[in-house]
């Protein structure tokens, strides 16, 4: 296995917090970020819950570009 895809696996499942980013949209033009629990998949996807209520999900509906930190 490539040391990287091997690297990159090993934290996707050591770890549980992320940080998730999305594009605000109550302030066009500035990230909108915050600490959430990940599991990944069977195919080593990040999952996580969010609530329809939730910033995140709104901004997402609106843009669904968005980034993950691992922490």
């Amino acid at each position: 296995m490539n040391e990287r895809l091997a690297l990159y696996l090993d934290l996707l499942h050591g770890g549980r917090d992320a940080v998730l980013a999305t594009h605000a949209q109550a302030m066009p033009g500035f990230p909108y970020a915050s600490q959430v629990r990940i599991v990944p998949d069977e195919r080593h996807r990040p999952v996580m819950l969010l609530s329809h209520l939730a910033e995140h999900a709104r901004n997402i509906a609106a843009d669904d570009r968005a980034s993950l930190l691992l922490q």
